[in-house]
């Protein structure tokens, strides 16, 4: 007697959840293409999402197959992606053809049977995985306002995005983003702020104070939050007011069991200021954490040609490659040296030559 199929939804729930805890990637993309939402894994580590020393934007001048840097035009997409530490994964949306993008047609075709079951895996990967999104447009669509995507797989996806449980949010924005919510704030409520901005300036602020909260107070299931943020300028991330930057947030940390996690680039102690900017861990929100962390130092300037360049510019602590020491040690020292009215860039600079931008 010929035994019938079966399929991993077939089992019960909790087996389902432990079969698929293994074939589903447990960090996932979801970005907009035109108006349909695509889903792309992460290539990042669990929990390697967190810039370090080395990772300044020098390791991401792709090489040739010799093994010498490529093109200055692929190094400079990817210091100029908008995804942040992610820009990998970015540089992956970009081809949309790479074998490294997990397209969800072909992996559940080989997995399940049923197509009545693609939904269902969807539904449980946003439950398990953590949600990486990288844009506003795409923050702003988890209400189900759009249409998700029309392949063989997706067009069985439910439309919202409601049952997200750990969601991370990476945004780098332009610099004019994060000047218009500092000007425009203090006086102005939120619901006026942007209305004498350029029209794209507007929707980004509006889509920041406005619609973020509102989208996020609909996510019932949400328990994780992580916000990073920063900015394509290549000057002090100190010119930005982090207080008008995240003053969105009591909006939405009244559950109880939200944790919300910050992370922003580190201030100059130069041009630190109360009223401005949160020490790293004092944020003034129910089950929030603040956390300072090292910036990209590598950037693209364009020339007036059209033709760009790569440039370094050191950020605090400026230190790092000029003494040898502990790089938390070294950080306190620099610390301490500017409050003490020090200007170590100038000492430097005038030592062996090295420029800085601070504001």
């Amino acid at each position: 007697m010929p035994q019938s199929e079966s399929t991993p939804l077939s089992t019960p729930a909790e087996i389902q959840h432990e079969i698929f805890s293994y074939l589903l990637p447990s960090q996932i993309h979801i970005c907009l293409r035109g108006d349909k939402f695509c889903v792309l894994a992460c290539l990042l580590p669990d929990g390697d999402e967190d810039t370090k020393i080395g990772l300044d934007g020098y390791d991401r001048q792709p090489s040739d197959d010799d093994g010498f840097p490529s093109t200055n035009a692929t190094w400079a997409r990817c210091l100029r992606s908008s995804w942040g530490p992610h820009w990998m994964c970015d540089e992956i949306a970009l081809d949309g053809q790479s074998e490294k993008e997990f397209d969800m047609s072909i992996f559940l075709s080989k997995r399940i049977a049923s197509t009545s079951s693609y939904a269902e895996v969807f539904d449980l990967m946003v439950r398990t995985a953590v949600v990486h999104i990288t844009d506003l447009d795409t923050l702003e669509c988890l209400d189900g306002k759009l249409e998700m995507p029309t392949t063989t797989s997706a067009s069985l996806f439910p439309p919202p995005l409601l049952n997200i449980v750990q969601l991370s949010i990476t945004l780098r924005l332009p610099l004019a983003f994060f000047e218009a919510l500092e000007r425009r704030l203090p006086e102005d409520t939120v619901i006026a702020l942007g209305s004498e901005l350029e029209p794209a300036l507007a929707g980004m602020s509006r889509s920041w104070l406005l619609r973020l909260p509102s989208t996020l107070s609909r996510l019932k299931n949400l328990t994780q939050l992580r916000l990073w943020l920063d900015y394509s300028y290549l000057c002090s991330w100190s010119l930005v007011n982090e207080r008008a930057l995240l003053s969105p947030i009591p909006t939405f940390v009244s559950p109880s069991n939200l944790s919300i996690s910050v992370i922003l680039p580190k201030l100059h102690p130069k041009y630190e200021r109360e009223a401005r900017h949160f020490s790293t861990g004092t944020l003034e929100f129910r089950n929030a954490q603040l956390h300072h962390q090292f910036r990209q130092r590598w950037h693209v300037h364009a020339n007036f040609g059209g033709s760009v360049e790569m440039v370094y510019k050191s950020d605090f602590p400026f230190l790092i490659g000029v003494i040898a020491m502990d790089i938390e040690e070294l950080e306190e020292l620099e610390w301490r040296l500017w409050k003490e009215r020090n200007d170590v860039e100038r000492d430097v600079e005038e030592t062996i030559g090295w420029g800085f931008c601070a504001t």
